[in-house]
C-alpha cells in the first residue's frame, strides 16, 4: 500500500502592490487548485487576512503603506504560527532574508518565483 501524499488545497492571501506579479502568481496558485485572495496595500492585507484566514501569505517586502517586515509582525500577531509567511522580493539587499526571517516569515524567496519551488513548497505545508 503506497503512502501518497492527497493534495490538500491551500487559501492563500497574496500581498503586493505590483499588479502584474499579483496576477501571474493568483493565477498560478488557482491553476495548482488553491484558493486565493490578494491585497495591494500592507492596511487591505489585515484586512483581508482577518476575513479570509489563509494558510499561507505571499508577502512582498516592498509595499508602499509599510514595510513588509512590520506587516509580518503584525500577520504573525494576529495568525499566530499556523499561518505561513513567505517573503518574496525582486530586489533583496544585504540583510533583507536576515530582517524577513525575525520579523516572522517562513521562507524568503527571489522574485521571480519558480513555480515548482512554489508547489513543493504549498505541498509540504501541514
Amino acid at each position: 500500500m503506497s503512502a501518497t501524499k492527497a493534495f490538500q488545497p491551500r487559501r492563500v492571501l497574496v500581498v503586493d502592490d505590483n499588479m502584474d506579479h499579483v496576477e501571474m502568481l493568483v493565477l498560478l496558485l488557482k491553476e495548482m487548485g488553491h484558493v486565493t485572495e490578494f491585497a495591494l496595500t500592507a492596511h487591505a492585507a489585515l484586512n483581508a487576512a482577518r476575513r479570509f484566514r489563509p494558510d499561507v501569505v505571499i508577502l512582498d517586502l516592498a509595499l508602499p503603506d509599510m514595510d513588509g517586515t512590520i506587516l509580518c509582525r503584525q500577520l504573525r500577531q494576529e495568525s499566530g504560527q499556523d499561518t505561513r509567511i513567505l517573503a518574496v522580493t525582486g530586489s533583496a539587499r544585504e540583510g533583507d532574508r536576515e530582517r524577513a526571517m525575525e520579523a516572522g516569515c517562513d521562507q524568503f524567496l527571489n522574485k521571480p518565483v519558480d513555480p515548482r519551488f512554489l508547489q513543493s513548497l504549498l505541498g509540504s505545508i501541514r
